[in-house]
């Protein structure tokens, strides 16, 4: 018997219960980044280090989903060759599969939703880390070098900071 609306295969079932788990992944994921970053603005060291590990945990799951990727895709009851889950979905022409491969569309927005976000969470905790020797830098009247976005050369050009702001108020 073939795949129709009511009667799904076994492979397809199993894509539908992947999905399922990878969403529920990425929503433990997107609610470990919301953690963190409300941790992260409200200077709540324990929250982020909870955050953190609520974090690892949900990427963990993540890795271990996409290793069952390869299972599905290679199962020997796949209903066509290809190299993505997408690929084998869109070779077939029910209305399962479509709906399963327009599935699989959103889950992978949403990954790539996330994936945005915790570089961005990244960026702001690593700036925020380095904000306390700015201003102490400032305040000291001494001169700090910013190497975030600089060139990998050995060439370190003194900023225009250095306790030059306090002086020219006063």
């Amino acid at each position: 018997m073939s795949p129709t609306a009511e009667y799904p295969n076994g492979w397809t079932e199993r894509v539908s219960d992947y999905l399922d788990q990878l969403q529920g992944c990425v929503e433990r994921l997107d609610d470990a980044l919301d953690e963190m970053r409300m941790g992260t603005s409200r200077l709540e060291m324990i929250q982020v280090d909870q955050s953190q590990q609520h974090l690892a945990a949900a990427l963990r799951d993540l890795e271990l989903l996409i290793a069952a990727r390869e299972d599905l895709i290679r199962a020997s009851d796949a209903p066509a060759l290809g190299m993505t889950i997408r690929e084998i979905l869109s070779k077939q022409e029910d209305a399962i599969s479509r709906s399963l491969s327009k599935r699989c569309l959103v889950v992978s927005k949403n990954i790539d939703a996330s994936r945005e976000r915790a570089v961005a969470l990244f960026v702001c905790q690593f700036h925020l880390a380095d904000l306390s020797q700015s201003l102490l830098s400032l305040f000291r009247g001494t001169t700090g070098i910013q190497t975030t976005y600089e060139n990998m050369s050995d060439v370190r050009r003194p900023t225009d900071m250095g306790g030059s702001i306090l002086n020219k108020s006063a």
